[in-house]
Order: structure tokens, then C-alpha cells, then sequence
């Protein structure tokens, strides 16, 4: 891969090994042992984040008593 072109997804910002390849090759080892695929691989990924909390230390956000 050149390094003219962006890299997305489980490619981007790799630990430099002095070989990207062997970069890629121990990212892709170190997810095939969590239990990830090929196929779960080349999806894209998306990322879900819920930030409600009932803990608050906003004083205007409590309510008054």
C-alpha cells in the first residue's frame, strides 16, 4: 500500500514494525484470536456510543427540591 493513500478500517494507524506488512499481519493475527474472521474483516466499522448517565455533577441539572 503507498503511503499517498489513506488507510481505513483495521489498517489505519498501524504500530510501525519497520514493515507494514508484518504490521497488518499482527493486527489481523491478534483479531483472528479474539474470534473475527475474513469475511468480518472487510465489513466496515461503526461504532455506537450511549453517553446518558444518572450521575450528574452539573449543579443546574439537578432538580430542585
Amino acid at each position: 500500500m503507498s503511503r499517498d493513500r489513506r488507510r481505513t478500517g483495521i489498517d489505519a494507524n498501524l504500530t510501525s514494525y519497520a514493515d507494514e506488512g508484518f504490521s497488518r499481519y499482527v493486527r489481523r493475527a491478534f483479531l483472528a484470536s479474539a474470534g473475527f474472521d475474513a469475511a468480518d474483516l472487510e465489513r466496515p466499522i461503526v461504532g455506537i456510543a450511549d453517553t446518558s448517565s444518572e450521575y450528574t455533577t452539573c449543579p443546574r441539572c439537578r432538580p430542585r427540591r
